[in-house]
């Protein structure tokens, strides 16, 4: 069996009135996505031209996001994603999709059994896909507290002025056969969204709205 890695509104400063007017300090703009329970999808293929098997397991508590937090600060942008049951010994790939002002980017936060975590991102609509690690980043896994959580500065997404993002798990197992065409799939994905369903791009309920600059 071999296991492959899948595959991160701007609120205003108040004024505060004495005798003069000052700025507070920016805040992240930030947002919660609530995740239903107990809806992880398991997708199995066993052949390149049948339909793959899909099902929910309710059991599979590893992949199974609580909620999702996303910031938009005015520095970074950090990603915080909490599991039901965040295992040590063998954690998931957190992908998130970003949508911004200047294009569409994914973050791929996975473990690498030397290395420790890595955190890639690369954009999606560009004639250069190649993954970048992002100088500056910040990651963890810690089964502890059931967190998985990364930060970038915001130049790795080219400084936007907003962004959407889409939050996920997932952990794929690949079994080969005795032919190429033999051969077993299993993906195990949740995406955060109160609907029990993975969706395949940006919908109102897997998104956060459109995040500003802190």
């Amino acid at each position: 069996m071999r296991n492959f890695k899948v595959l991160a509104p701007v609120v205003a400063a108040g004024l505060t009135a004495a005798s003069f007017v000052m700025s507070a300090p920016a805040q992240a703009d930030s947002a919660t996505i609530k995740d239903a329970s107990s809806d992880v999808q398991v997708m199995t293929m066993t052949n390149a031209d049948t339909e793959p098997a899909v099902v929910i397991d309710p059991g599979n508590t590893e992949e199974d996001i609580t909620r999702a937090v996303i910031k938009h600060g005015r520095h970074r942008i950090k990603v915080v994603v909490h599991v039901r049951d965040l295992r040590a010994r063998k954690v998931p790939t957190l992908e998130v999709l970003v949508k911004t002002n200047h294009g569409m980017f994914v973050a791929l936060l996975y473990r690498v059994p030397i290395t420790g975590a890595t955190l890639d991102v690369m954009p999606l609509d560009s004639q250069n896909e190649e993954p970048s690690t992002c100088s500056g980043s910040r990651k963890s896994y810690k089964p502890a507290l059931n967190i998985v959580s990364f930060s970038v500065p915001r130049r790795c997404l080219d400084n936007p002025r907003w962004i959407r993002a889409r939050v996920g798990l997932s952990d794929v197992s690949f079994l080969d056969g005795a032919t190429p065409d033999d051969f077993t799939l299993i993906q195990v994905q949740d995406v955060a969204g109160p609907t029990g369903k993975v969706p395949m791009l940006f919908t109102k309920n897997s998104t956060t709205p459109k995040l500003f600059r802190g």
